[in-house]
């Protein structure tokens, strides 16, 4: 998934207020800085359109601060997802908002709007390369895992096998992206939403699950042990051990992170590849990061088996993908055992 530019957001905000207000009867017109008019049944009301991907109740702390402007025209917030408590912080605010999943809060010169409105989905733009490779991919996950703790650049090579000079990059990289501070701890949300953005694998369908009583699938699948990386569950099942808010059937097919190539091709070969994706006994994908499968979790052996887990941010990561269902579960999501970075 390509990241939208702040020129692209922008625009888009701008077109997904006109088109919001048009299908409530009402006419707008929007400028290219921001500005937006609505002709309200002969009133003429003015709005400062500002654009984001989800507004957390951190970044909407962050808006209302920064927003200060007297006499400016009243400010109107336009978001993939807009978190409840986020909601009351703008509203407070005398803040107006635009939550793309559908609905319209408009509040100026006597007039209020606080309604349902059609979904609008918003176009991904060119990609923006503000996390890029693996060492960096690997720095932020390093970091989003204990946001509070500031692990040591030369611990993150060693944790992901890198070499100390490719994460020192990494951590350039960010900082130019302004993710991180000026002391190198991560800048939360928007570090874990730029990474969501580059959050790709290409998940295959198996047609069984690998026995992990099988010495020789163990050895060749890389399966892994307690001591050595392997499979980690990740995904709606990853994120539904770790407490996440998801109704899930008990037999739901659990999605893997695997650690390298070799064993996604061997296991294609051996488990052979579900005739469709609904037929699926799992999912496999190479692990975005080391970390993934290095980095893994006992849940409970009564319920999960030999199952081992990717740390929670991944699930969450992965539900970040999913810019609807995945927005509403996290938005409702207060993890025990990990941080909230979202």
């Amino acid at each position: 998934m390509g990241r939208t530019t702040k020129a692209e957001l922008a625009k888009q905000g701008r077109d997904a207020v006109t088109e919001t207000f048009a299908a409530l009867g009402q006419q707008a017109t929007s400028g290219a800085d921001g500005v937006t008019t609505l002709d309200f049944d002969g009133r003429q009301l003015t709005f400062q359109v500002h654009c984001a991907s989800v507004c957390s109740p951190e970044v909407a702390h962050r808006l209302v601060t920064a927003e200060n402007s007297i006499g400016a025209p009243a400010p109107l917030l336009v978001a993939d997802l807009v978190a409840a408590t986020a909601r009351s912080i703008l509203v407070d605010n005398g803040w107006s908002y635009l939550d793309r999943r559908g609905h319209l809060y408009l509040r100026s010169d006597g007039v209020l709007i606080d309604t349902d409105v059609p979904p609008l989905a918003r176009t991904v733009g060119p990609r923006k390369r503000e996390i890029a490779g693996t060492a960096a991919i690997s720095l932020a996950v390093a970091l989003l895992m204990d946001p509070g703790g500031r692990p040591s650049l030369r611990s993150v090579a060693r944790r992901i096998t890198m070499s100390h000079t490719a994460v020192t990059a990494a951590a350039h990289q960010l900082r130019k992206a302004n993710l991180l501070t000026a002391d190198g701890s991560p800048l939360v949300p928007e570090l874990f939403w730029a990474l969501s953005d580059v959050w790709v694998s290409i998940h295959v369908p198996l047609n069984r699950c690998p026995s992990f009583d099988d010495d020789l699938e163990v050895d060749r699948l890389e399966l892994g042990t307690s001591e050595t990386p392997g499979w980690a569950v990740a995904g709606p099942v990853g994120a539904f051990a770790w407490g996440a808010p998801l109704v899930m059937r008990a037999d739901e097919p659990p999605s893997f992170y695997v650690p390298s190539q070799v064993a996604l091709r061997r296991a294609t070969a051996l488990l052979e590849r579900a005739p469709s994706f609904e037929e699926r006994a799992c999912t496999i994908a190479v692990a975005p990061t080391p970390l993934v499968c290095a980095e893994r979790t006992d849940l409970g052996a009564d319920r999960w088996g030999p199952w081992r887990f990717a740390a929670g941010i991944v699930s969450a990561l992965d539900l970040a993908v999913d810019r609807t269902r995945g927005l509403e579960v996290l938005e409702a999501w207060e993890p025990e055992g990990f941080a909230r970075a979202w």
